[in-house]
């Protein structure tokens, strides 16, 4: 290959990870220790090849120079919304390089078979029914979390970070990580929040980066730039609290349905949050008004503490002041869930040089 064309195909690729990462030019320079000049200079193809600027250049990328170089090198599916520091995204990434080294060894996961969500109509009540449509069948074959997930072979890992989670995939390969140190309730509407992004949602193009508010989730119609993670969380939030719930609840009395969202709350092990997201949906079908939902999420708060004062369930000790339940049962999935894919590559870990296998588990269980 001419050196010409290594040169443009690099300039191609580094400028595919400054969009993805929402780095510019003078950003990415910054953090490499190098002019802007030079770092244009490569963006553009032109300028001739020099492994003591490419390097560190690449490592501010979080990408590895050989792999970039590569025939085999396929354009990222992990995609940054807003601007993360330095850290946060070299986690991420080394959690991408190593998935690349140890797709051999591994089983790719199934993608459901419910059809992605039609999201031409923005209206809140289609969307939500376009959702529920999708839920359904798979809560009734999968009705846990961990259903979903062995179901289709997709794995889901622990680890200690920032984020609530995040999906990396290459090719027909994909993994979730979650924040093991968040609640386990937390850690189950992650778990479904990124699953419903693996079965419906192509890599956005860095053209969609974005920032979302907390007001576009509750917007009619919703907002196109926030329609793949209201998607998301509407697909978490319809599993923990179906559809049929959602239409009782908007049959009642305002308060007859905190009593019962609240009940739900600790009946489940669910978060409060959640339960007025779903109360949030009732009141809006049932009223065709936008209901308050700092008002909604106090008033089932007032509900819980009322029912924990008078000793109405058994349990009572696993339940967090807000609800939350203690059960670790979530957790311990994920731990089994590593453990189980640790011991799979160990078998292979001959084929890796010291340096390489340290750098798959860093990436791939890095703190747990």
């Amino acid at each position: 290959m001419a050196a010409i064309d290594i040169r443009r195909i690099l300039g191609d690729r580094l400028r595919q990870e400054l969009d993805r990462q929402g780095l510019s030019p003078e950003r990415a320079a910054s953090e490499a220790g190098l002019p802007k000049e030079v770092v244009e200079g490569y963006l553009r193809g032109e300028r001739r090849l020099d492994f003591g600027e490419l390097t560190p250049l690449c490592e501010a990328l979080g990408q590895d120079l050989l792999w970039l170089a590569s025939p085999a090198w396929k354009p990222s599916k992990v995609h940054f919304r807003g601007h993360y520091g330095r850290a946060l995204r070299e986690e991420v990434l080394s959690a991408e390089r190593a998935l690349s080294m140890v797709t051999e060894f591994i089983q790719p996961p199934s993608r459901p078979a419910v059809g992605r969500v039609d999201t031409r109509s923005r209206e809140r009540a289609h969307l939500l029914m376009a959702v529920w449509e999708r839920v359904r069948p798979l809560r009734e074959k999968h009705p846990r979390v961990e259903d979903l997930y062995q179901g289709h072979r997709l794995p889901a890992l622990p680890r200690k970070m920032a984020l609530d989670g995040f999906l990396v995939s290459i090719g027909q390969w994909a993994l979730v990580f979650v924040n093991r140190d968040r609640s386990p309730s937390r850690i189950e509407f992650t778990l479904l929040h990124e699953f419903a992004h693996y079965a419906f949602h192509p890599a956005p193009s860095p053209d969609d980066r974005i920032e979302i508010g907390g007001g576009d989730f509750y917007s009619d119609p919703v907002p196109e730039h926030a329609l793949q993670e209201w998607v998301a969380n509407k697909f978490a939030q319809l599993y923990l609290i179906p559809m049929d719930i959602v239409n009782d609840w908007a049959k009642k009395r305002l308060e007859t349905a905190c009593a019962e969202a609240a009940r739900h709350v600790l009946e489940n092990g669910i978060s409060a949050e959640v339960a007025a997201n779903a109360l949030f949906d009732a009141q809006w079908l049932k009223t065709g008004r936008k209901p308050h939902y700092n008002d909604l999420r106090d008033r089932i708060g007032r509900e819980i503490q009322t029912l924990q004062a008078r000793f109405v369930f058994v349990d009572h000790e696993r339940l967090t002041a807000d609800g939350r339940t203690h059960d670790d049962r979530i957790v311990r999935f994920l731990e089994a869930q590593a453990d189980s894919l640790e011991h799979r590559l160990a078998e292979h870990q001959d084929v890796f040089s010291e340096a390489r296998w340290e750098e798959v588990k860093e990436g791939l269980f890095g703190e747990r």
